[in-house]
């Protein structure tokens, strides 16, 4: 007796549990009461198959009521989580683009103005892909803002409006990611070219110099190489003559 008072005391228990989790079940158990009430909601759709009872038609207004504000609390929740993300996202890209430009301008800024006028262009293809940069990811930042809270205000169907945050989530980060790209390779040529003419113009003047002290060494040798012999030749002459007379 006492083992199946506990049974039955933990079937009970088990169905309550099933009726505050699922109450879309509750409607869809009542129906099939008897041997079938504490069996797994999969054995109660086989076991209620022949009265056709399906999980969408028995759906109560009160579980879609509490899906929907769940769905609408995550949704909002998401798209304040994409605005924030996306706001460090386009600080971040800000400082770190100042910084490589004022890195690479500001460090070799003696060569760009000094040695060759050519890094000009280099220096204004930098800038305009700063504005550029800045521009569009100012410019996604308020599209995407204006596309959230048109469609957490306007569209009224849930599944649509998860399915548009996701897209413009996606393009976003996308497009934030080829910025990002196209930002750090422009950087990088311009410091490899910027280095390249460095490197070029250390080793014309290297080349140069060794060139030009070759040169007048080679010069001052054969000045001294001469006047040794001139006056060896000379003085000999002269000895001879002294001999003679």
């Amino acid at each position: 007796m006492a083992q199946e008072s506990k049974k039955s005391y933990s079937a009970v228990l088990l169905m309550e549990l099933r009726v505050l989790t699922f109450p879309f079940l509750h409607n869809w158990q009542q129906r099939c009461r008897g041997r079938h009430v504490f069996y797994t909601s999969s054995q109660v759709t086989s076991r209620c198959a022949r009265h056709k009872i399906l999980l969408s038609s028995l759906s109560s207004s009160t579980s879609l009521s509490l899906v929907s504000q769940v769905v609408i609390i995550v949704v909002a929740a998401a798209a304040a989580v994409v605005v924030v993300v996306h706001v460090v996202v386009v600080v971040v890209v800000v400082v770190v683009v100042v910084v490589v430009v004022v890195v690479v301008v500001v460090a070799d800024v003696e060569i760009v103005l000094w040695q060759y006028h050519s890094s000009y262009f280099l220096v204004v293809v930098v800038v305009v892909v700063v504005v550029v940069v800045v521009v569009v990811v100012v410019v996604v930042m308020v599209v995407l803002v204006v596309v959230i809270v048109v469609v957490i205000v306007v569209v009224v169907v849930v599944v649509v409006v998860v399915v548009v945050l996701v897209v413009v989530v996606v393009v976003v980060v996308v497009v934030v990611v080829v910025l990002v790209v196209v930002v750090v390779v422009v950087v990088v040529v311009v410091v490899v070219v910027v280095t390249v003419v460095e490197v070029v113009i250390v080793v014309v003047v290297v080349v140069v110099v060794v060139v030009v002290v070759v040169v007048i060494v080679t010069v001052v040798h054969v000045v001294v190489i001469v006047v040794v012999v001139l006056i060896v030749v000379v003085r000999g002459n002269i000895r001879i003559k002294w001999k003679r007379n």
